[in-house]
């Protein structure tokens, strides 16, 4: 990035700034003075993001080499915590009431564990640790966030409010279990704040290398769709095993756990791309800003075409309705839950049960033809055939059934929720006739959750598929009499048995994601109908105190929107312009 377009965009953002403190919007103003240090310092945040207990701490220890940030075996990061390079250790903890202290780094748990700062007891803001890492040179700042989904709510919050400080973001999901419905739904709402994009697929320590190419192929197949985009890159490493190795000086262990494959796509990024990721970063941000100072000049614009007495009927009218809503709102979820319950114990349930109990009959069918085509094989070699046989069986009828029930399910699924879905975009409908003669709003509308937006946790485990080899599978039982028969014996009974249990692990599956549906689904209505109100709240109380000044103040309001329009409209063009020409997340 040259300094000329660095000087160029530092120049649109102080007059951004200034022009959000005359407007007394100094929520803005700071954010965007906020923007012009970071331009100004190069400073680029990577953020590490995850579900609680992925591996988040140990992972950014391994980033470093050393043994720094405090980690353990239950949730624990309950601050976030930044990581920027300094000549010396120094720990900088600034809390909430804007005093900042410095401590020694033994002390670090203290203010940023959920043990020994509960719930954030210490009224901590954030804390900074400076440490001497050849990593952060360049301005790169590594950040560690407490775990979304955690038990404790405060964690999940904390995290969130970090997400418009966000300039690169490193997504960390685990081998085992993969990536949750939970951290899809947080990724879906951290990918429009961040410019850059890595997925680190944490704890391959954990699988056998079958298991771990599954992993990862799921783990990327999920990301495709949750991103709507191709060739999403996930690595694969783990971060234990990378920072042990680091302790020990294991070259060779270093090397095995992946840690260095991603070190070095890192490295790149830094020397190739960070500069202008940062300044796509700061460009998006700012257009923020504007075009929120876009919106308050024309909501006052609406107001002044109005008489203070229609915006109090009005008000008076959206307020009235916006409680029926909210009324209907509760209802809906009662009655939705109660759908989702209905569906799960009734139709999936009733699928459940008549595929267990009818399908054994076929199973034992189709086993009887094959043993009878095996009547050269020895013991030995009939347990091996018949494993493969078990596994082969197995995947073809229970990938049949699981395609049929989830067309079902999805198809049924969609129905209840349109209904409601059609019922909330009545309301909302009716919310915005009531306020757009207010100011102009474009209308929005409530989308039904899809049922496979809740991604599968089934596994195709058949590892398990195996029948032991007992006496009858050894060499000597093999000579025993009897033993072609207790082999085609064993093998029947795993079959079924085998059969069984992968029911019950898709019926769970299948009810685990139908109610993730259901959920979704109400998340997504409750956002909808909550940001509608408190935009149109917020839009009226405005009007109202705008109407209550008197009509000379109203005239110079309205010649000075008009000036400050026009200026807003030049710092909106100006932004646009400084865009690199790959607005493009990485």
């Amino acid at each position: 990035m040259s300094e000329d377009r660095v000087e160029v965009l530092a120049d649109t953002l102080r007059r951004l700034a200034d022009f959000a403190r005359r407007r007394a919007t100094d929520g803005n103003a700071e954010r965007v003075e906020q923007l012009l240090e970071k331009l100004q310092t190069q400073t680029f945040s990577l953020v590490v993001f995850g579900e609680f207990k992925r591996g988040k701490t140990t992972f950014i220890n391994a980033l470093l080499g050393e043994d720094l940030l405090p980690s353990a075996v239950v949730p624990l990061t309950s601050v976030v915590t930044i990581l920027r390079f300094g000549l010396q250790r120094q720990v900088t903890v600034e809390f909430l009431d804007g005093h900042s202290e410095n401590v020694p780094v033994e002390r670090l748990p203290d203010y940023v564990t959920e043990r020994s700062n509960p719930e954030n007891r210490r009224q901590v803001k954030v804390v900074y640790v400076n440490v001497p890492s050849p990593l952060l040179r360049g301005g790169l700042q590594l950040v560690d966030t407490p775990g979304v989904g955690s038990v404790y709510d405060h964690n999940t919050e904390a995290t969130r409010e970090f997400l418009p400080h966000v300039d690169g973001a490193i997504l960390l999901v685990a081998s085992d279990p993969p990536i949750s419905r939970g951290e899809c739904e947080f990724l879906r709402e951290m990918w429009p704040h961040v410019a850059r994009l890595f997925v680190v697929q944490n704890k391959i320590d954990q699988l056998r290398p079958p298991e771990v190419e599954e992993s990862l192929e799921f783990t990327e197949g999920v990301l495709c769709d949750v991103l709507g985009r191709d060739g999403v890159q996930v690595y694969a490493l783990s971060a234990r095993e990378a920072l042990e190795a680091q302790l020990a000086g294991d070259a060779r262990r270093l090397e095995e756990s992946g840690l260095p494959v991603f070190l070095e796509e890192l490295r790149r990024f830094q020397e190739q791309e960070q500069a202008d990721t940062l300044l796509r970063s700061v460009v998006r941000n700012a257009q923020e800003v504007a075009e929120d100072e876009h919106l308050g000049l024309d909501l006052e614009r609406q107001a002044m075409n109005m008489s203070l007495e229609e915006i109090e009927a009005r008000s008076l009218n959206f307020r009235r309705r916006r409680d029926a809503l909210l009324t209907q709102r509760e209802d809906d979820t009662t009655l939705i839950r109660a759908a989702a319950r209905k569906l799960i114990a009734e139709t999936l349930q009733r699928d459940y049960e008549q595929e267990r109990q009818e399908r054994p009959a076929e199973l034992q069918q189709r086993f009887a033809a094959w043993a009878a085509e095996q009547s050269e094989l020895s013991p030995v070699e009939l347990l091996e055939r018949g494993n493969q046989f078990i596994r082969e069986t197995l995947v073809e009828v229970l990938t049949n059934w699981r395609q049929t029930e989830e067309r079902q399910l999805e198809h049924q699924l969609t129905d209840i929720l349109q209904r409601f879905t059609e019922r909330a975009n009545k309301a909302l409908t009716e919310v915005y006739d009531l306020a757009r003669e207010v100011f102009e709003l474009a209308p929005r509308s409530v989308e039904t959750v899809g049922y496979l937006a809740a991604p599968s946790r089934f596994r195709w485990q058949d590892w398990r598929w195996e029948t032991r080899p007992g006496l009858s599978g050894s060499f000597l039982g093999s000579l025993l009499p009897g033993a072609r028969e207790r082999t085609l014996r064993a093998l029947e009974a795993n079959l079924l048995t085998e059969h069984d249990s992968a029911c019950g692990r898709l019926r769970y599956d299948f009810a685990e994601r139908t109610q993730a549906a259901f959920d979704d689904y109400v998340r997504s209505v409750g956002r909808s109908l909550t940001e509608t109100i408190a935009g149109i709240d917020r839009a009226i109380e405005r009007a109202l105190a705008q109407k209550q000044r008197t009509l000379e103040e109203a005239d110079e309001t309205a010649e000075c929107v008009g000036a400050q329009s026009a200026e807003l409209q030049g710092l909106m063009a100006e932004l646009m312009a400084m865009q690199p020409e790959a607005m493009v997340h990485g």
